[in-house]
Parts: C-alpha cells; sequence; structure tokens
C-alpha cells in the first residue's frame, strides 16, 4: 500500500465517522409540509403542479404524486 493510498483511506474513514456524529441541534422537520414540482430539471415548466407533489405528514409518512402514480412511505 502506498502513502497515498492509506491517505486517501484515512480520510475516508475520517468522513465516515465524521457522518455518524450527532449534536444537540435537531434538523428541520419537513413534517407537515407538502411540495410541488413547477420546472423540472431541464427548465420545462410543469403545467400543473398538483399532480408532482410531495406530502410530508406529521406522523412521519408521505404521500407521493407523480401525474396518474400515488404512492406513500414512510
Amino acid at each position: 500500500m502506498t502513502i497515498r493510498s492509506a491517505a486517501m483511506m484515512a480520510g475516508t474513514l475520517m468522513l465516515a465517522l465524521t457522518a455518524c456524529v450527532t449534536t444537540d441541534d435537531a434538523a428541520p422537520s419537513l413534517a407537515g409540509s407538502s411540495w410541488q414540482a413547477t420546472r423540472l430539471g431541464d427548465g420545462t415548466a410543469v403545467r400543473d403542479p398538483a399532480r408532482l407533489a410531495l406530502a410530508f405528514a406529521t406522523d412521519g409518512t408521505v404521500a407521493v404524486r407523480a401525474d396518474c402514480n400515488r404512492g406513500s412511505g414512510t
């Protein structure tokens, strides 16, 4: 193993461990919010934003509408 490889592995390990650190500050919650797409990734405007939507419930579930398709999850 070269020094460069060892340094890269150590850096990767450090980043992975840092991702596991918790803080006392709570992350903002999406609970109770809903989102609608207004533009696609290529900049095309969405004709009916209500047909491309996410709704985050306070019980931790999410409802998804993607045109004629619907789904939900936790």
